[in-house]
């Protein structure tokens, strides 16, 4: 059975009874910046400039009530733009038109999340290959699927945000755990932290068995 590596890091946490939730983002520079500005406690990553030194397009994976979108609100949102399919439900060519907007945010300079299930390879592939055309770094946030607290969570959601149960369970099967030798330079994983908040650990293919010499 495959084995994931994990690394972690640790922030502090509000004083308790507070109820202020609280999102751990691993820091690429080894510090890590409380970003007032969010409303929530949000911990982002930052570098010795103030701000994520490099160009990222934020590929969010995992099921439908999974708290993607949640995470990007209260984590993401204040250095990244936001491109979703569910925007434009019913245009006729919705990938050509996610890849435009994700092209326009960083032709601007900007970071982007791609915020859909993107269960598989066959919706990774042309993300990684926009940001690597655009000079960008593709980052995996890896939501680990928990079917029944999904279909519990989208169960309680009202109108056109409610999937139906037949949609989430054929996410389910489709769903793939992003790797690093698929593309991705990061693979985050994503984690309730129990207190209204998120964890975030960053996930490290394992090495290579070693050669059995006969």
């Amino acid at each position: 059975m495959e084995q994931a590596h994990l690394t972690g890091w640790t922030a502090d946490r509000p004083a308790t009874g507070s109820g202020a939730p609280v999102c751990d983002v691993p820091c690429r520079g080894g510090r890590l910046q409380e970003r007032a500005d969010l409303g929530p406690r949000c911990r982002l990553p930052s570098s010795d400039r103030g701000g994520i030194t490099d160009l990222e397009v934020a590929v969010l994976v995992g099921l439908q009530a999974s708290g993607k979108s949640t995470f990007y609100r209260r984590c993401l949102a204040a250095t990244h733009v936001h491109v979703s399919k569910d925007a434009f439900p019913t245009a006729r060519h919705r990938q050509r038109r996610q890849l435009r907007l994700i092209v326009e945010a960083l032709e601007e300079g900007r970071h982007v999340a791609v915020d859909n299930t993107n269960p598989s390879a066959e919706e990774w592939s042309p993300l990684i290959v926009t940001a690597r055309e655009y000079g960008a770094n593709p980052v995996a946030y890896w939501f680990p699927p928990d079917l029944a607290a999904s279909l519990d969570r989208n169960a309680v959601r009202l109108g056109r945000a409610r999937v139906p149960e037949v949609g989430v369970h054929a996410t389910f099967k489709r769903l793939r755990r992003p790797r690093l030798s698929y593309g991705f330079d990061v693979v985050h994983i994503v984690t309730f932290d129990g207190h209204g908040g998120f964890t975030v650990r960053t996930l490290e293919d394992p090495p290579d068995p070693p050669l059995r010499l006969r």
